[in-house]
C-alpha cells in the first residue's frame, strides 16, 4: 500500500459538476472517485460559503480574462466525514482552443500551520472586497 497524496487535483466543468477525482482527492477528502464523479461541486462548499461559491463560479465560466485565477488562497471544503477543513488552494479556468471557459480545475494541499496567508482570490472573481475565513 502506499503513502497517501499530499495533493489533490479536481476538475469540475462549467456546469460545476465534478468530471475528475484524482487519488490525492481520494486521500485528502475521503470520498472516492465513483461517489463523487458526476456530482455538484457545491457538495463540497461548507453551507454558509454556498451562495458566494455559486456566484463566484458562474462569474468565471463567463469571465473572458481569468489572470486572477491563478492567485493561490486558502480553501474551507467540506470532507466526507461531513467536518470542514482548510486548504491551500490554486484554481484554474479551463478554456477551450476559442478562449471560452469549459470548466474550472483546483489543486489542494493541506494549509500549513503558521505559512503566510495568501491573498484571497475568491473575493475578486465575484467582485467583492473580502471573503469570511472558514
Amino acid at each position: 500500500m502506499s503513502a497517501p497524496r499530499t495533493t489533490a487535483i479536481i476538475v469540475a466543468d462549467a456546469t460545476g459538476a465534478v468530471t475528475a477525482w484524482d487519488q490525492g482527492a481520494v486521500d485528502l477528502i475521503g470520498y472516492l472517485a465513483e461517489t463523487i464523479v458526476g456530482q455538484d461541486v457545491v457538495m463540497l462548499v461548507p453551507e454558509q460559503f454556498r451562495a458566494q461559491h455559486r456566484t463566484g463560479f458562474e462569474r468565471a465560466m463567463q469571465a473572458s480574462v481569468h489572470s486572477d485565477a491563478a492567485a493561490p488562497f486558502h480553501l474551507p471544503v467540506l470532507v466526507a466525514d461531513q467536518t470542514t477543513q482548510t486548504f491551500a488552494a490554486r484554481l484554474s479556468v479551463l478554456d477551450d482552443p476559442y478562449g471560452r471557459p469549459v470548466g474550472a480545475m483546483v489543486i489542494l494541499q493541506r494549509a500549513s500551520d503558521g505559512a503566510e496567508p495568501f491573498t484571497p482570490v475568491i473575493p475578486a472573481l465575484i467582485g467583492e472586497e473580502s471573503c469570511p475565513d472558514g
